[in-house]
């Protein structure tokens, strides 16, 4: 069974929601974010105390993910709620044993005290080799020893080019699992928070399914912030996607850690399960009036309308997607049946194309890194 967990946001529903997606069975848990959550209740904020307790009432997983790669990143400036939890010592964040060790442990301290599993701080990496990925097993290490019996998650951060390194990317996969970690949450770090990906390429999926076969016999693996882009590390065992109701939940990106100077409207979106695609509401609107039977098939019933019920459809689809790409049986079977949607959903994009243009973003975007990603995977591993 694959599930979805709800990355935090700033959203003053989000107990609510997530309640909803919980009880719906669309979600199994969330992740709360200091940089969105702060440790004492301030207006239209619960505090991750009261956040933590509530949603594990519902059966909800909860976890606490420090998120500290984003105060390392250019331009990070968002951090009024983030320097509220105080979670570095002396003169603030560095790259050094010394400051992560503080760190470590006074972010192991707030898990212990909302009670949810330990969840190891970590650096965005562009290589899996250098100082910064030494330091990452170092700061593993040392949680590590701080959670003993309690078991302890890695996360693991790395921009495109981490993920696609070959061999050292496998090498130092092997480094973190000597560490014993009961589960892995694995992001890509994106140049930018557009969605869908638009600097995606297959090489960084295919090093990310491999990472996921490797880990996931050992291990529960998570890919945070992925949604649609998640599926073929699903199809690899991944047995958690990280989503939301706004983009900035579906993707990984700087932009997350800095102060937006504009007003933003909530995305219009309706997500088309037979597309792995959420086409904005305009182009919906266009294939809906242009051809009703391809748009009825795409996505059964009625458009759905509104912020909340075109965010609650999107989750709903991509639950079920990813409960039938990981439904069961052997990985090659699984991959396999991921590449024939893919191969019909590439074929009725180019209808789509016809009835629903000026498209934001086609096939290409959508489709063709994940289809040619898997097929990269699938090739070099004969043994599926």
């Amino acid at each position: 069974m694959t599930d979805l967990l709800i990355h935090d946001s700033g959203r003053s529903g989000k107990v609510g929601w997530t309640t909803q997606l919980v009880e719906a069975g669309d979600a199994a848990g969330f992740i709360v974010s200091p940089w969105e959550t702060p440790p004492v209740a301030a207006p239209r904020r619960p505090s991750a105390e009261c956040l933590a307790a509530g949603l594990k009432d519902t059966g909800a997983r909860v976890l606490f993910d420090p998120e500290s790669y984003g105060v390392f990143l250019r331009g990070a400036n968002r951090r009024g709620i983030y320097n509220e939890w105080r979670l570095w010592p002396g003169r603030g964040p560095r790259k050094d044993m010394a400051s992560f060790s503080a760190h470590v442990e006074r972010v192991a301290e707030i898990q212990e005290s909302l009670d949810v599993p330990f969840l190891a701080p970590t650096i965005g990496l562009e290589a899996p080799v250098g100082d910064d990925a030494d330091l990452v097993i170092d700061v593993f290490a040392h949680m590590r020893s701080l959670a003993g019996d309690a078991g302890w998650i890695a996360a693991l951060v790395g921009t495109p080019s981490f993920w696609s390194s070959g061999r050292e990317l496998d090498a130092y996969i092997g480094r973190v699992a000597t560490l014993r970690p009961h589960a892995v949450v694995m992001s890509i770090l994106r140049a930018t928070g557009r969605y869908p990906w638009i600097d995606l390429t297959p090489e960084e999926i295919a090093g990310v399914c491999r990472t996921t076969r490797s880990l996931s016999t050992r291990m529960a693996v998570i890919v945070g912030r992925s949604d649609f882009a998640g599926l073929p590390a699903v199809a690899a065992g991944a047995s958690g996607i990280g989503t939301g109701w706004d983009l900035k939940q579906r993707v990984l990106s700087g932009d997350l850690f800095r102060t937006d100077p504009g007003v933003r409207r909530p995305s219009q979106r309706v997500s088309h399960r037979g597309l792995f695609a959420s086409l904005k509401r305009q182009e919906a609107e266009r294939l809906r009036a242009g051809n009703a039977e391809l748009s009825a098939r795409l996505v059964p019933g009625d458009l759905p309308l509104g912020f909340n019920g075109q965010w609650r459809h999107h989750l709903a689809v991509l639950a079920g997607l990813a409960a039938d790409v990981g439904g069961g049986g052997p990985i090659a079977d699984r991959v396999a049946w991921l590449h024939e949607r893919y191969a019909e959903a590439a074929n009725d994009f180019v209808e789509v194309a016809r009835y629903a243009r000026p498209l934001e973003a086609t096939e290409s975007q959508w489709l063709a890194p994940l289809a040619d990603g898997l097929r990269i995977f699938a090739d070099a591993e004969p043994d599926l």
